[in-house]
């Protein structure tokens, strides 16, 4: 499961931050938390509290999160495996509802034995074979011939929101950026004579990514045909035919998903989440012959052990191996 998120219920988020300074009894548990959460995080944890509030046939904001113990947690981990999910969804389940609880304990909302009791709750142990689902060369070539052949006179600003959204979409495949980095690179962050781009990523972990080639020619083209050189965010929103918005304004980690998504649509490709295009770039810098921790740098990880999983399998590399060792028996 992507735990990639925007900002979900600002207002009731608000009214939380609000209470913080009052009467901590009146703290809504799962929005304490959201607060505690990166801005790109909050919308996918909120859909899993969500969900787990159904359960109840209650909302994550009339859930009775302050009363949840171990048995709780038990019929939720039940539940969740009789939906047949993955087992790392499932934990990261288990461990959104740890979190409401752990940040109510910090708010003196629940005794510390309470909070014990759920969090020696383990949760499931176990591997699922992961589809060969990988996102291929072709995939993405076909997708950028669509967009480069769009018509121009089919609406008004076709044009340009090609240029802007073909420049977005290499910049996720063959730099490796996550969707929130792509919207949050400015104008001062990218240094156009070295091609250097300074991104900071998850934990505000800064790194270099370097823009060449292809990806090169494209951002270039999105400068200097339709945005300019002015100061602000490099990929900005656009208006009604094609007209640009303030080179202030943020584009929404989730406009690049709809975006991505109408795209594909009209390329009659099958459906693929933004961070799918990530891992095309991990697993292509590997297979030609980028090592590890050189590709877990250019991705902004802490650990090449997150890189590993980024690592699409080959089957027919599987395959091979064992018919390798087989081609031994007689």
């Amino acid at each position: 499961m992507e735990l990639i998120m925007l900002v979900a219920q600002p207002d009731r988020i608000q009214q939380s931050i609000a209470v913080l300074s009052g009467s901590s009894v009146d703290i809504e548990p799962s929005s304490a938390y959201l607060m505690t959460l990166s801005i790109n995080s909050r919308r996918t944890v909120g859909s899993v509290l969500n969900t787990i509030a159904k359960m109840y046939n209650e909302t994550r904001h009339s859930m009775s999160w302050l009363t949840l113990g171990y048995n709780d947690i038990s019929y939720i981990k039940e539940s969740l495996i009789q939906k047949q999910l993955e087992t790392k969804t499932i934990n990261a389940y288990l461990c959104a509802v740890k979190g409401v609880l752990r940040t109510a304990w910090a708010n003196n909302l629940i005794s510390r034995e309470q909070l014990d009791r759920v969090l020696s709750f383990k949760g499931v142990k176990g591997s699922t074979v992961k589809s060969n689902n990988r996102v291929e060369h072709e995939y993405i070539a076909k997708l950028m011939s669509t967009i480069d052949t769009v018509d121009p006179w089919s609406e008004r600003g076709a044009n340009i929101k090609s240029i802007r959204d073909a420049a977005m979409i290499v910049t996720m495949a063959y730099l490796g950026l996550r969707r929130s980095e792509v919207v949050s690179i400015t104008m001062d962050n990218f240094d156009r004579d070295t091609g250097v781009i300074l991104i900071t990523g998850k934990g505000n972990r800064q790194r270099r990514v370097f823009l060449t080639g292809g990806v090169a020619k494209r951002v270039n083209l999105w400068i200097d045909d339709v945005r300019g050189d002015s100061p602000g965010y490099l990929f900005c929103p656009l208006r009604r035919y094609g007209k640009l918005s303030s080179l202030d304004t943020q584009m929404t980690s989730q406009a690049v998903y709809d975006m991505l998504n109408a795209r594909i649509k009209d390329a009659g490709l099958g459906k693929i989440s933004p961070h799918k295009l990530r891992h095309y770039f991990a697993t292509t810098a590997l297979e030609d012959g980028a090592n590890i921790v050189t590709v877990r740098d250019l991705l902004g990880h802490s650990s090449t052990v997150t890189t590993e999983i980024y690592i699409a399998k080959s089957v027919d590399a599987e395959r091979t191996a064992a018919s390798n060792v087989s081609a031994r028996c007689t």
